[in-house]
């Protein structure tokens, strides 16, 4: 089984003009082209560009990255590019795993292809900080972008064990087809931690979002259900033998008692969420509570500790929504007399024109039987090109205090 976590990143950086000429050439790639040469090669540049990208952030440097994928509406590539490879996981990876697994033994590419989809969210992260990123965003794939989130939250909420990884010391003790599952499980938890920012970033533009979008969120998936569930089930932290764990700065880090108590970075997330879905009016006035919406809100006030306010003091005036939720009768929404559900086109259109079992018989050679030339040659750019982001985000703190 190969192993990655030692791959350090080229002392390279991308300049301005480079990554212009990157951004502007990125294109979306139909599912059945996903692993071939073109796309691994578009792959690793969109890796380049993650890494910049934070790098910028990080150390408080200009973001040209950033505003290059805004300026030039490159954003929506990233968001097809997400979609697409998340089909491909869920639609042909699944057909095709046995002998993904098998490939990983002497290969890097299935590792690579299944990573690009955290790749893609940890970019879009960094990218949807910035307001113009979700205002100037086609509608149409902002819907896609929602969407893609609450899957991500309801995978969160039925899969309690995701956080779970096999201990390091026992890595000896397990077959390739069980790294390979962690693997995927790590790769899982990164892209659902990931899509709490996104959402949070989407919701902080309310005013921005126009009625359908806002209408998906409330009434199709009612986010804030999911969202206080989240915060019940509390995947960021846990309880191990070893001591109380904190998933902060895309790592697990052993913390003490007293900082196991306070809020982290994923977790301000989600109470900034949902502070903007439940108080903000923009949505406060079209989210219509009954007795299940009620009691289940209601439920966050056993988190309402001075720990937490100090941490988020704007999470003051939810406190008050709540209480006030729970002295009177839930409110009467104010809802749009008429309003069209949009539909998630792009994903709805690749799921019903593709046959998934045809194309993951015709990438069976190209994924999984690499000759050594070929895998060598990942090998040495990944080596060359794949980053430790986790350093990174030690040199500068203050894109952690930003997101929050």
């Amino acid at each position: 089984m190969v192993q990655f976590e030692n791959l350090m990143m080229s002392d390279s950086e991308m300049n301005p003009l480079e990554a212009q000429r990157q951004i502007n050439n990125l294109k979306n790639f139909e599912i059945k082209d996903i692993g071939s040469e073109k796309w691994m090669k578009q792959r690793e540049v969109i890796e380049m560009l993650n890494i910049q990208a934070h790098q910028d952030a990080a150390l408080n440097q200009d973001e040209y990255v950033a505003q290059a994928f805004i300026s030039n509406q490159m954003v929506e590539i990233l968001i097809k590019e997400l979609v697409s490879v998340e089909i491909w996981k869920n639609k042909v990876a699944s057909l095709i795993k046995d002998d993904l697994a098998d490939a990983t033994k002497q290969s890097i590419k299935p590792y690579l292809i299944f990573y690009h989809e955290a790749t893609l969210c940890n970019l879009l992260e960094c990218v949807l900080y910035h307001k113009d990123a979700v205002v100037y965003c086609d509608e149409s794939l902002m819907i896609e972008l929602v969407d893609y989130c609450q899957r991500k939250m309801n995978f969160l909420v039925h899969n309690k064990d995701l956080m779970n990884r096999q201990d390091q010391k026992d890595l000896l003790k397990l077959t390739d087809i069980d790294i390979w599952e962690d693997q995927k499980k790590e790769i899982e938890f990164n892209c659902c931690m990931y899509s709490l920012t996104i959402f949070r970033f989407i919701t902080d533009q309310l005013k921005e979002l126009s009625p359908g979008i806002i209408n998906r969120i409330l009434e199709k998936h009612d986010t804030p259900i999911s969202l206080v569930y989240i915060i019940e089930d509390s995947p960021f932290k846990k309880k191990e033998k070893s001591g109380f764990k904190k998933y902060n700065g895309n790592k697990w880090e052993t913390v003490q008692y007293d900082e196991y108590l306070k809020v982290s970075q994923y977790e301000a997330q989600v109470w900034l969420a949902i502070n903007n879905l439940l108080v903000e009016p923009e949505t406060r006035n079209q989210y219509e509570y009954n007795n299940f919406r009620k009691e289940t809100v209601l439920r966050l006030k056993k988190f309402f500790t001075d720990i937490l306010i100090d941490q988020i003091p704007v999470l003051v005036d939810l406190v008050r929504t709540v209480e006030s939720l729970q002295i009177m009768n839930p409110p009467v929404a104010s809802k749009n007399i008429f309003i069209v559900e949009m539909v998630a086109e792009f994903r709805e259109n690749l799921l019903s024109s593709l046959d998934f079992e045809q194309i993951a018989q015709d990438q069976l050679a190209s994924i999984c039987c690499e000759d050594d030339e070929a895998r060598q040659e990942q090998v040495m750019s990944m080596a060359k090109r794949f980053g430790d982001l986790l350093e990174l985000m030690e040199q500068g703190k203050e894109f952690d205090n930003i997101k929050l």
